[in-house]
């Protein structure tokens, strides 16, 4: 009876102490997995840094790199690549102010309202007929084709074959110089202000000579700057 008892106390001891060792088996192997995968995270972390470090570094010798040219003298080709000379400003040229003279019969003269001009223009407006003053042989080849007297008396020739109308604005200090249409003579021509020439224009009939008489017309710009007749023996 006592043998089978301490039997049994002995197979109860022997499980206790499996179990025991089981146990610590059993926390040691899951320390050493913990450790190991503590070791593996560790190891990770420090390619990081190191990646992360050989980055830095690049970046800092590429910055070196950037300084060092941007600081150091540039030679003569670099100079002239990167600083142009510089070209000198374009002059506006102004545009030449040309003056047409034409040959043409005034119709009338009028005054605009309304509207505004520079100084330099007045509000008079002329109507001219416009025409051609031909002398010698263009003068003589003229009268011939239209069956006249060749050459023609006086050694002038007026054509007129367009009847077209041109208004044309007059400069404020236009003048007039005038013969047959002040009863003067080629050697004592008289001079006008356009104002004092308009008021003896209006106030004559259309047989006068002021009417009738042709003018060269100075014109600048659109704009007429001088009237002068044309003396006809």
């Amino acid at each position: 009876m006592f043998g089978l008892s301490r039997d049994t106390g002995s197979v109860r001891w022997f499980r206790r102490a499996a179990l025991c060792v089981a146990i610590v088996l059993a926390v040691a192997t899951s320390a050493c997995s913990n450790n190991a995968a503590a070791l593996r995270a560790a190891k990770q972390r420090a390619a990081r840094a190191e990646a992360q470090r050989d980055a830095l570094e690049k970046r800092v010798t590429a910055l070196e790199a950037q300084l060092a040219s941007a600081t150091s003298t540039p030679t003569a080709s670099t100079a002239e690549s990167v600083t142009p000379p510089a070209t000198p400003p374009t002059k506006q040229t102004p545009k030449p102010v040309t003056t047409v003279r034409q040959f043409a019969f005034i119709k009338t003269v009028q005054v605009s309202h309304g509207l505004l001009l520079p100084p330099a223009v007045s509000r008079y407006i002329v109507t001219a007929d416009y025409a051609q003053f031909l002398t010698g042989e263009a003068a003589a080849k003229a009268a011939t084709k239209a069956g006249e007297e060749s050459p023609p008396p006086n050694d002038y020739y007026i054509v007129n074959a367009n009847k077209r109308l041109r208004s044309l604005r007059v400069a404020t200090k236009a003048t007039v110089t005038a013969i047959n249409a002040a009863g003067a003579s080629p050697e004592s021509p008289v001079r006008w202000t356009f104002t004092q020439f308009v008021s003896k224009f209006g106030s004559a009939s259309s047989e006068d000579a002021i009417r009738t008489v042709p003018y060269w017309l100075s014109i600048r710009n659109g704009v007429i700057v001088k009237i002068e007749e044309q003396y006809l023996p």
